[in-house]
C-alpha cells in the first residue's frame, strides 16, 4: 500500500507549533480504490498522531508520497517526539522497516526556496484544476479565526492535488 499524506500547522516551526490536521490518502494503484482519511485534532493532537501512525500500520502502508513532504516530515516526527507517541517508522522490527517516503517537491525542484515551487503552481503548469481557494500560508490566520472546515477542506484539496501530481509524474517516469 501506498499513502500520500500532508499536514496542517499553526505555523512554521515544530517546536512551538502543532499539527492541526492530518490528510492521508491510501491508494494500491487500483483506479477507484483510494481512500481518504482527514483527521482533525485540533484540540487532541497526541491522540491524532497515535492515530495516524496506527493507520499506517494498520494499511501495511509501505511508500509515503507528499508534496514538501521534508516539513511534514519534521512536524510528524518532532510532535510525536513531544508526546512519546512511537514513530513506526523508526522501529527495526516491523514491516516499516523498510518504508520510503519520497517529495514529489524535491523530486521536481530542488530549490524549495525558488519562485513558483508551491503546488498550486505545479498543478496550474499541468493543467490540473483542484478547486481550492486558499495555499498553506493562509492556514493559521484561518486557524485564529477558528475556521477549520475551511481547513479541513483546503486539506482534502492538497492531498487529491498531490496524488494527481503524483499520478503524472509516474505517467513520466519521475516516480515508481
Amino acid at each position: 500500500m501506498k499513502a500520500i499524506v500532508d499536514i496542517e500547522t499553526t505555523g512554521l516551526n515544530p517546536l512551538k507549533d502543532k499539527i492541526i490536521a492530518i490528510g492521508i490518502l491510501f491508494f494500491n494503484g487500483v483506479e477507484g480504490d483510494e481512500k481518504v482519511a482527514i483527521l482533525n485534532g485540533h484540540n487532541a493532537e497526541k491522540a491524532m498522531l497515535m492515530d495516524f501512525w496506527k493507520r499506517l500500520v494498520d494499511k501495511k502502508v509501505e511508500e509515503i508520497y507528499g508534496f514538501n513532504f521534508e516539513f511534514d516530515w519534521t512536524f510528524l516526527k518532532l510532535r510525536s517526539l513531544k508526546y512519546r507517541v512511537s514513530i513506526k517508522q523508526f522501529t527495526n522490527k516491523t514491516w516499516l522497516k523498510e518504508a520510503k517516503w519520497f517529495d514529489l517537491r524535491l523530486i521536481l525542484n530542488s530549490n524549495r526556496y525558488m519562485k513558483g515551487t508551491k503546488l498550486c503552481d505545479y498543478l496550474a503548469f499541468l493543467d490540473i484544476e483542484n478547486g481550492d481557494k486558499f495555499c498553506g500560508a493562509d492556514v493559521p490566520q484561518l486557524y485564529e479565526e477558528g475556521k477549520i472546515d475551511e481547513i479541513l477542506s483546503h486539506l482534502e484539496h492538497d492531498i487529491w492535488g498531490t496524488y494527481m501530481l503524483y499520478k503524472v509524474m509516474k505517467g513520466c517516469g519521475l516516480v515508481d
